[in-house]
């Protein structure tokens, strides 16, 4: 009911009712693609409301096997949205083990260039035109050009490796703290003498009470 509440989510909703969802498949030339929500609206008892359209919630469904599934009981739990985003890719590349590297059944090791990091929590706006462009295009070859994207950036916060890294560390005490997850990082320096971190490795037990006999999620 605050008024900081309101303001972020009347932003939100301007945003998310922008966003679309499809598929496309060169093979057959065919694809589909649909506005992600139909209506989003804060209403004055205080509540949020998301609508889907058909179209989306068909499309959604049908990927819904790909994507990591979160409680939102954790999520309602994170203080700062940077913890919360680090927290869903670390979350999702736990369960996806290809091209990582697994310690043991519950561990695993997970590394990120500190850009593409960057843009997975949230502290460049990937949305403006210019940055939107050059991952578009770089993502074609398969590898999408971060760093310049964010040289190019207008819009970016945080991201000078000695905040950036006070943001992770603030992040991952906050992932330790409230959900199921123990996470260590390990910044990477580049090749050379005194190189800049170019890489950060994570180490994830994805479920630290697994000693404890508690149940995973």
């Amino acid at each position: 009911k605050s008024h900081a509440i309101y303001s972020e989510l009347d932003n939100i909703a301007a945003t998310m009712t922008g966003r679309v969802i499809g598929v496309s498949d060169p093979k057959k030339k065919t694809f589909k693609y649909a506005s992600l929500i139909h209506v989003a609206q804060y209403t004055e008892d205080s509540r949020f409301i998301v609508k889907f359209s058909k179209e989306s919630r068909e499309l959604i469904e049908n990927i819904s096997d790909q994507y990591t599934k979160l409680k939102i009981s954790t999520i309602a739990s994170f203080r700062s949205v940077y913890s919360l985003r680090l927290y869903e890719s670390l979350k999702s590349k736990a369960y996806i083990p290809k091209g990582e590297s697994a310690i043991d059944k519950n561990k695993i090791r997970i590394e990120f260039g500190v850009a593409e990091l960057q843009f997975q929590m949230g502290t460049v706006n990937r949305e403006v035109g210019n940055v939107k462009n050059i991952l578009k295009e770089t993502a074609k070859t398969g590898s999408p050009d971060y760093e310049r994207a964010i040289e190019s950036a207008k819009e970016k916060v945080n991201t000078d490796w000695r905040h950036f890294s006070r943001v992770l560390k603030n992040s991952v005490k906050e992932i330790n703290e409230i959900t199921e997850m123990r996470v260590v990082m390990e910044p990477v320096p580049g090749r050379g003498r005194g190189g800049k971190i170019s890489r950060v490795v994570f180490y994830v037990d994805k479920n630290k009470n697994s000693m404890e006999g508690s149940e995973k999620e």
